[in-house]
């Protein structure tokens, strides 16, 4: 059985043994040869994630145009022309600043693409995204006044191995940001949350998108 198909029905067999609905599968790709991503493709996989900009450039002129690409990465100013040419998702959105940005060159593309915001739970200095809720409110109500960015949910990066209780807490929080979505419109939530190592949690904290790489498609290039 190939990565891709074990990790497919590792997912399945979890969210129904939960009574939950099956995550969306998110490959990613992220320093993986093309010949490795063209196999995954061949075995039916279409959303495929990258974390850097030009790597995610280079990799959508090669691979078939029916694959939509999920930007997942830190977003740099000066990458989000790339990004709005090649990406149908963006998962890492955290500034007015960069939306903004992002909104002029999908104007000038006549484009539109899919957004979530994303929020560092857990606070932590390693990683990106919105740590207050009204920052998150602020950033959510100005893509839901755009026409071009589709605001769809939230990405968040938890720390792993965490306790019941730090559980509980996590999804007390994950209502909180879905409440917020919810009271301004956005009311089919995505919630890209988990990876290999945590998926089970997340689909019990109500995951709808499940982010893997290396189990996949083997190890990563150096």
């Amino acid at each position: 059985m190939s990565g891709f198909a074990e990790v497919s029905k590792n997912l399945s067999t979890a969210a129904i043994s939960m009574e939950k609905p099956i995550p969306a599968l998110l490959a990613v790709s992220k320093k993986q040869p093309i010949e490795k991503v063209l196999e995954v493709y061949g075995e039916g996989q279409r959303d495929f994630g990258e974390n850097y900009a030009q790597e995610l450039d280079d990799k959508a002129k090669k691979m078939p145009a029916d694959c939509c690409w999920h930007f997942i990465g830190p977003i740099q100013s000066n990458k989000i022309k790339l990004i709005a040419k090649n990406a149908s998702w963006v998962h890492s959105l955290s500034s007015v600043k960069h939306a903004t940005i992002l909104e002029r060159e999908l104007e000038k593309l006549n484009k539109t693409i899919s957004v979530l915001i994303q929020i560092n739970v857990d606070d932590e200095s390693s990683k990106h995204g919105i740590t207050d809720i009204k920052d998150f409110v602020e950033l959510a109500k100005k893509l839901k006044n755009s026409n071009l960015i589709m605001l769809k949910g939230f990405m968040m990066l938890p720390r792993l191995n965490k306790s019941k209780a730090e559980l509980r807490t996590l999804g007390l929080k994950i209502n909180e940001y879905k409440k917020m979505l919810y009271e301004i419109g956005c009311t089919d939530c995505v919630i890209s949350l988990g990876t290999s190592s945590d998926y089970q949690e997340a689909i019990e904290l109500g995951s709808t998108l499940i982010r893997v790489g290396e189990k996949i498609f083997g190890n990563r290039s150096q």
